[in-house]
């Protein structure tokens, strides 16, 4: 069996979040507005499934397929996941089943790109970095409030 690590990492970090926004890139008048969806899975052929609340609308009106964004970030935690693709409604597949709710559609998104950033906050050299902007803008509004009252020949 071959194990594919980056498909596991990808799929760890997906379950650390579970939520995502969701922007329809569809240039159809008729789209699925931008929403929150949830993260269901990642299967082996790298397809990311997830569900999102039905729209009060039929569900006859949303085109089955469209080009669409996902960003997964979450307050508190040291990464943000986006990707796209593009996704297409599936009423076959086994969510359905397990989560049997008529108020969720569930999609399968065909990931074209998928990036995952460290975010950097927790660095050691962020708090130094902070408080070194936090000294040069001071000096820089000391300065500039000490020569605006001085007088230089010429000015009025």
């Amino acid at each position: 069996m071959n194990t594919d690590y980056n498909l596991q990492f990808i799929r760890g970090r997906l379950n650390g979040i579970q939520n995502a926004l969701m922007y329809n890139m569809s240039m159809n008048a008729a789209k699925l507005p931008n929403d929150v969806v949830r993260f269901l899975d990642i299967d082996e052929e790298g397809k990311l499934w997830f569900s999102i609340q039905s729209p009060k609308y039929k569900q006859q009106a949303i085109e089955p397929v469209f080009p669409v964004r996902l960003f997964f970030y979450q307050k508190g935690i040291d990464y943000r996941i986006e990707a796209s693709g593009t996704a297409c409604i599936d009423n076959n597949s086994h969510y359905n089943t397990e989560l049997s709710s008529a108020s969720s559609i569930i999609f399968k998104l065909t990931v074209s790109y998928i990036e995952v950033e460290e975010l950097s906050k927790h660095d050691w050299f962020y708090p130094i970095e902070k408080w070194y902007v936090r000294m040069i803008e001071k000096f820089r509004s000391y300065y500039h409030k000490k020569n605006q009252n001085v007088w230089v020949p010429g000015r009025n």
